[in-house]
């Protein structure tokens, strides 16, 4: 399972620039985020339009992936 399978089971909001997940930063999230810190390249920015502090994934948005057939 990936990171973008276990957020996306918990209904969280997920958005996404191209190939990087971007999800808040929570209760829920924080856990799962922990999990795959050592794996991942993660990094947090303010989000401007939803509002509050966001993880931003770097190259962990699985559908950008399947779209481009990798």
């Amino acid at each position: 399972m990936t990171i973008y399978q276990e957020i996306k089971e918990t209904g969280t909001t997920i958005k996404n620039w191209q190939s990087d997940l971007y999800i808040p930063i929570n209760e829920v999230t924080t856990p799962i985020v922990n999990k795959y810190k050592k794996d991942l390249y993660i990094t947090t920015f303010t989000n401007q339009v939803e509002g509050g502090q966001w993880y931003d994934i770097a190259f962990a948005y699985d559908p950008y992936w399947e779209r481009i057939g990798m």
